[in-house]
């Protein structure tokens, strides 16, 4: 990229340039359980009713009320019937049978008489006023062939892919997670799980926090590494990430002799889209692709990786899960406090954040309370600060990302 062409892009238009990019590589076709907590690609439908045959929802007895017609009240008891019973015939005329929870009734029974109101004498059911169809799950009572399980592009949760099994699905057609290359850059770093962690070197704690940012949001197939200043061999990871559809570098991305993310990224046939967006903290953010391989350069402090995760790579995630929306942790809130701000490029401020009645109040973590690390640790969000504003009053309406759904309060307050 030329040096005219580097200038720094909003946030918007660089959101919308990532996500040109970002969209879903491959399917698969897995069992449902397989697919839980991926996208599916399709509409999931039940493929059969759920009972596929009118069941007991009691312990007790089962009979016909054609058998009561003439003013019998005494019927006699036909062996038992238990859930995993194929019971293709009716019973005996005049005559009931027991029965259990999950058992399918017989054909052409309609009551059940559950074992609190049953009474017996001698082998033979006294049978009083009866009610037919009561206790009885009926044919798709509970799901019916048909039924949209999910939609598509959206998750498969824990539940959607027991109800996919109960409701007969074999295979799910799903997105598969892109997989994420994140390359640590310093000399000064060592790999927090690696022999040589206790060496005296800095760990790379960015690597965590990515790592379990991604993990987090859907991402299994993770690959962290930590890479030393050094152009060739920072260039050499990003020539090795052919099988990977993201690559994240953490740090390098300035415009010191020693920042080599843009260099190595274009030596390894990367093409830079943009570098250096107009927000704080993150400004000399880099996005390249090569193919359909896609880089994130964040710069190194941890308070610009997390801000620009959030803001750039989890809205890409999303929708390279398969999602149809990528403004999943969006939203707009009230201001709680006088938030005094610095001229400059727009700021996305930690807050804290709270759900009282239908309304989400919004509270800065400002420096003059607490250091940035305190901060990025009680933060519930980061909030837009508009560039080269002075001052957001409380009461102002300001947009938010959220890290995780807020839930309401369950704690009476006054109004803020």
């Amino acid at each position: 990229m030329s040096k005219e062409k580097a200038k720094k892009e909003s946030r918007a238009t660089a959101l919308k340039t990532i996500l040109k990019q970002a969209v879903p590589r491959k399917t698969s076709d897995l069992s449902p359980w397989e697919a839980s907590g991926l996208v599916a690609v399709e509409t999931v439908e039940a493929v059969r009713n759920v009972p596929s045959r009118p069941v007991s929802n009691r312990d007790g007895f089962v009979l016909s009320s054609k058998d009561l017609a003439h003013g019998k009240r005494l019927l006699d008891i036909h062996g038992t019937i238990y859930a995993q019973a194929t019971y293709d015939s009716p019973l005996p005329a005049g005559t009931a049978s027991r029965i259990l929870t999950g058992a399918p009734l017989p054909q052409g029974s309609d009551v059940i008489i559950p074992d609190e109101a049953a009474k017996t004498n001698n082998g033979r059911l006294i049978v009083g006023k009866v009610q037919p169809g009561r206790f009885i799950r009926a044919v798709g009572s509970e799901l019916q062939k048909g039924f949209e399980i999910v939609g598509r592009n959206e998750e498969v949760s824990p539940v959607s892919a027991a109800m996919m099994v109960m409701g007969g699905v074999d295979k799910v057609k799903v997105y598969d997670p892109p997989k994420v290359k994140i390359i640590c850059l310093g000399s000064e770093l060592t790999d927090p799980a690696g022999p040589d962690r206790d060496n005296g070197s800095i760990p790379a704690d960015n690597m965590v926090l990515l790592t379990e940012l991604l993990r987090r949001n859907g991402i299994a197939g993770i690959e962290p590494r930590v890479c030393p200043d050094n152009q060739e061999a920072i260039s050499l990871e990003f020539s090795n990430a052919q099988d990977f559809d993201i690559v994240i570098t953490a740090g390098g991305t300035g415009d010191s002799e020693r920042d080599y993310a843009l260099k190595a990224a274009q030596d390894g046939g990367f093409n830079i889209l943009f570098h250096k967006v107009n927000i704080r903290p993150g400004s000399s953010f880099i996005f390249s692709v090569r193919n359909k391989t896609l880089h994130f350069g964040l710069p190194g402090p941890p308070s610009a990786v997390l801000t620009c995760f959030h803001i750039f790579i989890l809205p890409a995630l999303l929708q390279m899960r398969g999602f149809a929306n990528a403004d999943h942790f969006t939203a707009t809130g009230i201001l709680t406090r006088d938030a005094r701000l610095s001229q400059g490029p727009e700021w996305l401020l930690y807050c804290s954040m709270e759900m009282m009645d239908s309304t989400l109040y919004v509270t800065p973590l400002l420096k003059e309370d607490m250091n940035v690390t305190k901060a990025m640790l009680n933060a519930q969000g980061l909030m837009v600060c508009p560039q080269n504003l002075e001052l957001l009053p409380k009461g102002s309406k300001v947009e938010v990302f959220l890290f995780r759904p807020i839930l309401p309060s369950t704690t009476c307050q006054d109004n803020k």
